[in-house]
This record gives structure tokens, C-alpha cells and sequence, in this order.
């Protein structure tokens, strides 16, 4: 039997999976289900090399807007964080260091990520877990503060996610997402779309030789709900907004929010 008390209480699986191949492009984002195995799968073969690709489509600059989500968050005595789709551990790392006597757990449906996050920084408060952002094995009120980085365009239903996230979130919580901005206006979506195709394809046939796997960042930004209908969603999902920043000419977006 586990000595870990968290882990016995949430009753996670860490079982490794192996890698597989993906699904037909057209078919990944028809529902629900198909999106959350075609993210598993993905993320899967990208895991190793999701670090630096993310420093070198950002420019560099993927780790400053995390600080600044970070630097967002509320000062002062917090018990429990849930960062979810964590991937390797960045954010999950950046709140263990500002609340270091708080519990952070840090959740993410893919092994390798999580894997990864283990290796690379495990503070001694930070719990990581494998299980799905669409079904929290957590209590209900239970966490201070709850966040997303890119975490909502990649959910497979946003309307199961959100209400998940709210549940969880204890009364007052401050819950803060981070992802990729869509504009409101057409013609403006249509440049961004032919900007972040052009960039993602090249560096993705660089690393991987397919030009198809961070076209998947594209695909879900066009599902997406730009950013004013966005936040008019989690206002009808019980999100009160209390700030938000954009950053990279609006192409990346914080939003904080209160239960």
C-alpha cells in the first residue's frame, strides 16, 4: 500500500502508456472523446521536446508570461493549488515558490509530461498526478486557487470543464487561465491563423518531420471562443473576471478570475 495520502485519496492512475499513433488530422476535433484521445497522443510525442519548442515559438518569451500570470496571483497564506494541464511542470513549479507552505498539485492527462515534471523540479510541496482535466477526482470547495495554462483550448468540452473547475474551487478562489487569443474580428483571425500556421509548420517539420503536429494549435484556436465570447462564458459559468493582460500583439491572453 502507498505511504502517500494524496495519492491514496484521489486514487490516480501512473500507469505508463506507450505511444501511439495519431488519428486521421480531420477527424481529432469531431468530439469530445476523439479531442481527448487525440491530445493524449499528441502530447505524448511532443513531451521531450515541449520545452524548448515552446521557448522557440514564443520567442523566448513563453516563461515571462508565466511569470506574470505568477506575479497575478494573490499574495498571502494559501493551502491548496490545482494546476491543471500542467505538462512539465512550469507553472506548478512557479506556484510551489510563491506559496511554499501551501500543497500544489499539479495534474496532466499525459504521462511523459508528467514524467517529465517529476524530473526536472519536484519541490517537496508539489504533488503530480495523471488524470483528466474533464472529471476532477478531487472534493468539492477544496482548492485556493486553480490554474490553466493553455489548458481551456485544449479541453474537450469546455461546458464539462468549467463547471469541474468551480466545483473544486472553494468559494472566493482565484482562478487564473492562460492560452491563445483569438480577436473577435474575421480578417484579423484569418492573420492570425496564416501567422501561427506559417510558424508552427516550419518549426514542426524542423523537430518532427511533419508539418501536422502544432498545426493542432491552429485547428483548436479556429474552434475556440474568441476573446470576448470567452469570457462571457465563464461569467455564465460563475466566473467573475477581475483582470485579464495580453501579451504578443494579443495573441496570448491572462485572465483572472473569482469564484
Amino acid at each position: 500500500m502507498s505511504d502517500n495520502p494524496t495519492r491514496n485519496r484521489f486514487n490516480v492512475c501512473n500507469k505508463v502508456t506507450v505511444k501511439e499513433s495519431l488519428p486521421e488530422k480531420p477527424q481529432y476535433l469531431n468530439s469530445p472523446e476523439k479531442k481527448l484521445v487525440y491530445t493524449r497522443k499528441l502530447f505524448a510525442q511532443i513531451a521531450d521536446k515541449y520545452d524548448l519548442l515552446n521557448r522557440i515559438l514564443s520567442f523566448n518569451r513563453d516563461s515571462a508570461w508565466k511569470n506574470c500570470l505568477t506575479k497575478m496571483l494573490p499574495k498571502g497564506e494559501i493551502n491548496n493549488c490545482l494546476d491543471i494541464a500542467c505538462g512539465t511542470g512550469d507553472v506548478t513549479c512557479r506556484l510551489s515558490e510563491k506559496y511554499p507552505n501551501a500543497k500544489i498539485l499539479g495534474i496532466d492527462s499525459s504521462t511523459r509530461m508528467i514524467e517529465i515534471a517529476k524530473i526536472k523540479k519536484n519541490n517537496a510541496n508539489i504533488e503530480y498526478l495523471l488524470t483528466d482535466m474533464n472529471s476532477l477526482p478531487f472534493p468539492e470547495h477544496h482548492f485556493d486557487i486553480v490554474t490553466g495554462c493553455y489548458a481551456l483550448r485544449n479541453a474537450p468540452d469546455l461546458s464539462v470543464v468549467l463547471p469541474q473547475i468551480n466545483r473544486v474551487a472553494k468559494p472566493n478562489a482565484i482562478i487564473c487561465f492562460m492560452d491563445f487569443s483569438k480577436p473577435a474580428n474575421e480578417f484579423f483571425q484569418r492573420i492570425e491563423f496564416l501567422l501561427l500556421k506559417s510558424w508552427f509548420w516550419f518549426w514542426s517539420f524542423i523537430f518532427f518531420r511533419n508539418v501536422e503536429l502544432y498545426d493542432y494549435i491552429v485547428e483548436t484556436l479556429r474552434l475556440f471562443p474568441d476573446s470576448k465570447k470567452l469570457k462571457t462564458i465563464l461569467e455564465e459559468k460563475g466566473f467573475q473576471i477581475i483582470n485579464s493582460k495580453k501579451h504578443c500583439l494579443g495573441i496570448i491572453e491572462i485572465i483572472i478570475c473569482k469564484i
